[in-house]
């Protein structure tokens, strides 16, 4: 059986063993843990082949002779390192609670049992968020972003990805479709969503099973989408949603591409329907979200594609 988990690091020092530390703390044992450090100037290396040195079973690293260019080419870099049934991917900042991997195969199994083995599959937990020092900010990072674990069907992942990476887990089906990851991808766990909601399914666990440490390089990665400030803040921030939409329109071009030929008639009207939106005027727009369902979850989100989309 075993999984797989990918590990993008840089610069990490400051959190990386404790991260380490708890992936080694599993319930469930049956993985190996591949670490790719992606130039870092810091003690992130030495960490690393300590860690390493100690767990030679548990544990390979590499080290890319230059930077990537960001985590999400990194994590692609390390794909082809897979061999077993499933892959899990980890931040180096989190902590992963003790039952994370138990609890996530667990729900992959019952998925496969339903669905069965040839079919792609993925799924994704929710997440704690805490500060630096490992301080309780919200129980839930769905909650507080109002996902909620929804948006598993095509039509959602095209306009938003719900899946949080370091959370999730794939099948070796799902692996199998993923064999190119084109230019247009926002990033790695946005086109892994994107391919299992189009070919498979996507579940989800509501218990938490990551501390998700908050802190000043990912705070983006757990914004409030609840708040009337950020309603109010929505309104100031236009042309970044809009370049953000026309990303998603790229995605949604790139996919089509890539995997035309096995699309389902009602596939390829969905994929057509979302790319129309760009260069439609702003009634057509709105008609086309109502009649296909391209909202994105929680009324600040909703906000900014009637107004920008």
């Amino acid at each position: 059986m075993g999984i797989d988990i990918l590990m993008a690091a840089y610069q990490g020092e400051a959190f990386l063993a404790e991260q380490l530390d708890s992936i080694l703390g599993q319930t469930n044992r049956d993985w190996h843990l591949y670490v790719c450090d992606d130039g870092s100037k810091d003690a992130t290396w030495e960490i690393l082949s300590d860690y390493a040195a100690r767990f030679p079973e548990q544990i390979t690293i590499r080290k890319n002779e230059s930077n990537s260019g960001s985590a999400a080419a990194n994590f692609y870099g390390m794909l082809p390192l897979v061999t077993g049934e499933y892959v899990m991917f980890a931040d180096q900042d989190d902590v992963w609670l003790p039952k994370k991997v138990e609890t996530t195969l667990r729900a992959m199994k019952c998925m496969e049992e339903k669905y069965g083995r040839n079919c792609p599959l993925a799924v994704h937990t929710d997440l704690t968020v805490v500060d630096v020092n490992g301080n309780l900010l919200e129980p839930s990072l769905c909650a507080y972003q109002k996902l909620e674990g929804s948006g598993r069907t095509f039509a959602k992942q095209l306009v938003q990805n719900t899946v949080t990476g370091c959370t999730m887990m794939g099948n070796r089906a799902l692996l199998d479709k993923l064999a190119v990851i084109p230019e247009g991808t926002i990033m790695h766990d946005w086109w892994i969503a994107l391919v299992a909601s189009c070919f498979g399914k996507i579940g989800f666990v509501r218990t938490p099973q990551i501390l998700y440490r908050r802190h000043e390089h990912n705070v983006e990665g757990a914004k409030d989408f609840t708040s009337i400030c950020s309603v109010a803040k929505q309104a100031t921030q236009k042309e970044a949603i809009a370049q953000a939409l026309r990303k998603t329109y790229r995605q949604a071009e790139a996919f089509g591409e890539l995997y035309w030929e096995e699309l389902s008639p009602e596939q390829i009207q969905t994929l057509m329907s979302y790319r129309s939106l760009e260069g439609s005027s702003p009634i057509k727009k709105r008609q086309i979200l109502l009649k296909n369902g391209f909202w994105k979850t929680g009324i600040v989100r909703k906000l900014g594609q009637l107004l920008y989309v």
